[in-house]
């Protein structure tokens, strides 16, 4: 049996969906401009960080696997800093103050640090200093949030935190400030 034709006088005798109705009437249905931009803009908040205003987006950096790795979903992008921008890097034992990853917001105390950087045991960072860093206008970083790591015991540590790549072999002199965290 054929379905029945919603299509009035003067309009396709083809039509037998409603869709196919509202089209032939200019309605679109399915993705438009305003939901993909909608789309978009919900993706951004799921990886904004507290400097996007701060920040100019260029074109994306290749990063290595284990970068690429480092960001929640694999989702960062590459930008240029419009004025000087003062990050957070934990550190101590294996990890030096110059390391790669860098964040927004100091430190509150150890715990908390380890779990919203996702910093495994076996990086062997013991997180007892945190250096504040001035990043200069103009310099290149790779950003968005930090991925979540499971230790060998399978604990979840959640990240999640602003992550900020570093370039490679910057300047010490960066370095503004180096204080104790709170176990």
């Amino acid at each position: 049996m054929e379905a029945p034709s919603l299509a009035g006088d003067g309009h396709s005798k083809t039509s037998t969906t409603l869709r196919e109705f509202f089209k032939e009437r200019g309605v679109v249905f399915g993705k438009t401009e305003k939901g993909a931009e909608a789309k978009k803009a919900q993706q951004f908040r799921k990886y904004s960080t507290e400097i996007d205003k701060l920040v100019t987006v260029i074109a994306k950096d290749n990063l290595q696997e284990w970068g690429v790795n480092s960001f929640k979903d694999g989702y960062y992008r590459t930008v240029v800093t419009n004025e000087d921008i003062t990050v957070y890097r934990v550190f101590g034992n294996n990890a030096r103050a110059t390391g790669t990853f860098t964040t927004s917001k100091p430190s509150l105390n150890r715990i908390q640090t380890k779990i919203d950087s996702a910093i495994l045991p076996e990086w062997k960072n013991s997180l007892h200093y945190e250096a504040e860093i001035v990043i200069p206008k103009g310099t290149k970083l790779n950003i968005g949030k930090v991925e979540k790591q499971f230790t060998k015991s399978g604990t979840e540590l959640f990240g999640n935190a602003d992550q900020f790549l570093m370039p490679e072999n910057w300047n010490n002199g960066w370095i503004k400030n180096i204080r104790e965290v709170k176990p």
